[in-house]
């Protein structure tokens, strides 16, 4: 008996040791950042546009290598597996671009949060049925279902919480939560169930629940992408959703978007916050000045996209989005 638990004990230590072995295998060493501009150049890329005295600069005070080389994966490489006419100054326009991007669409998809709190918040204010009570507590149960996890506890000890902003709002109603407090102190994922729940009990219409789920998640996705200012503008072809909502597909095609652009996942995620936008964003103002601000960007990106060595993914993506900017509305 003794021999088998020794033996078990060694199994497990040279399973360690092979797991730490592997692991120490697979990491990649630390660049200083010479040598960052050194592991760029030996990939192909130039320093003409940009020289390595501004690359060094920036990546030494305004961005990091990481972020900037994984904009790589717009460009082809050669027979040699390096790149052809790739200059640094093309990677840090990548990064602007990303960076535009994800000011614009943490705006937008602000907008919508506000436009579907507000739509819900009417629609719930009309409903005989309900107080604003009992559907919250109705939502808390079911969370306990195997189609979504949610801790109750967890969403509300956010603001049960003297150093949360929200915290006096939670007091003022002696820990019991009717909807508009719910909706103002929830984390966007958690209100996006919450709205679901709302609509497959109390059916709108004006549009239907079930057809925006995929809309409504592709939303979240972009927000919080933008949220955390993750890199968005590479691998745009990458990932697919295999069964856009007939929503989507009847925009698209209203727009003359093609299949093969609306399925890939970050090209469908940014539609869906266009498209939810025009559906719920009801303020003109709001509608002009945000089209007007992605019209600009989308000038802005295609002059450094036209000089580019090569086309790439990234100008049909911006070329896609530019279908989606209302021109009678900017004219208003």
């Amino acid at each position: 008996m003794e021999e088998k638990e020794n033996q078990v004990l060694s199994d497990i230590a040279m399973s360690s040791r092979k797991q730490e072995f592997e692991f120490k295998k697979n990491r990649k060493p630390k660049l200083t950042t010479n040598q960052m501009i050194e592991k760029l150049r030996e990939k192909g890329i130039i320093f003409e546009a940009s020289s390595e005295n501004e690359a060094f600069q920036i990546l030494s005070e305004l961005n990091y290598y990481y972020k900037l080389s994984v904009y790589r994966r717009n460009f082809k490489r050669n027979s040699q597996n390096k790149y052809t006419n790739l200059d640094f100054k093309h990677l840090s326009d990548c990064a602007s671009m990303d960076m535009q991007l994800r000011y614009w669409f943490i705006q937008a998809t602000l907008d919508i949060e506000h436009a579907l709190k507000s739509h819900l918040l009417h629609d719930l204010s009309e409903n005989a049925d309900e107080d604003g009570y009992d559907i919250v507590l109705r939502f808390f149960q079911s969370i306990n279902s195997s189609e979504r996890i949610i801790d109750e506890n967890a969403i509300l000890s956010r603001f049960n919480n003297k150093k949360s902003y929200q915290n006096k709002l939670y007091l003022a109603n002696n820990g019991v939560v009717p909807t508009w407090v719910f909706s103002e102190v929830a984390m966007f994922k958690d209100f996006l169930n919450f709205f679901e729940f709302y609509y497959k009990n109390y059916p709108s219409k004006d549009f239907n629940v079930h057809s925006i789920k995929g809309i409504l998640d592709g939303v979240k996705r972009i927000r919080n992408m933008s949220a955390h200012n993750n890199t968005f503008l590479f691998d745009i072809a990458y990932g697919e959703i295999f069964h856009p909502s007939n929503l989507m597909k009847k925009y698209c095609n209203d727009l003359g978007i093609s299949e093969i652009f609306y399925k890939t996942l970050k090209t469908h995620d940014s539609l869906s916050v266009m498209l939810l936008h025009q559906m719920f964003v009801k303020g003109e103002g709001s509608r002009k000045y945000r089209i007007s601000d992605l019209d600009l960007l989308i000038n802005r990106c295609s002059e450094k996209l036209n000089r580019f060595p090569e086309h790439t993914d990234l100008h049909y993506y911006f070329q896609t989005l530019n279908k989606t900017i209302d021109k009678k509305l900017l004219k208003r």
